[in-house]
């Protein structure tokens, strides 16, 4: 192929954003699976039904719709929840979400279960919470470089 043509160079560009697309999703996991051993003894937070206020770390993030963000997160003492959000959402002059930042959330818990995706060292499925009508309070910044978000297509 002739390095001069427009299509050697849209090739090579294609390969480069596959590599990157490749290279971010590997950061995001690894940061996900370290982050996810912090969980093997994972309980539900929060009573079904009950609003409350809800300390977590963004954990994992990924795109489900155009416009919606699935969040994984987990609590200080090691707890497994999930919530669906607007993708960019601003709080506080800030857009939500960095994986890696601490956040503080109202939210409902509707669902207490077993996850489908994610298992303790043992290979158990680990206990999570789903909550819905999440507002996020605050955003605490993590000081340190957090990995990508899970791109998708």
């Amino acid at each position: 192929m002739n390095p001069e043509s427009l299509s050697y160079y849209d090739e090579v560009g294609a390969l480069l954003e596959e590599l990157d697309y490749k290279m971010k999703n590997y950061e995001a996991m690894d940061f996900y699976r370290t982050e996810i051993k912090h969980c093997d003894n994972s309980k539900y937070i929060g009573v079904i039904q009950n609003r409350g206020e809800f300390f977590v770390k963004i954990i994992s993030k990924f795109r489900i719709r155009n416009d919606s963000m699935c969040f994984k997160v987990r609590s200080r003492s090691g707890n497994l929840g999930i919530f669906y959000f607007p993708e960019y959402t601003v709080v506080d002059d800030e857009i939500v979400g960095a994986v890696g930042d601490c956040i503080r959330i109202k939210g409902t818990p509707i669902k207490h279960e077993y996850s489908e995706y994610d298992i303790d060292s043992d290979g158990n499925p680990l206990k999570i919470t789903q909550w819905n009508r999440v507002k996020i309070l605050k955003i605490v910044r993590n000081n340190i470089t957090a990995p990508p978000t899970m791109v998708g297509r």
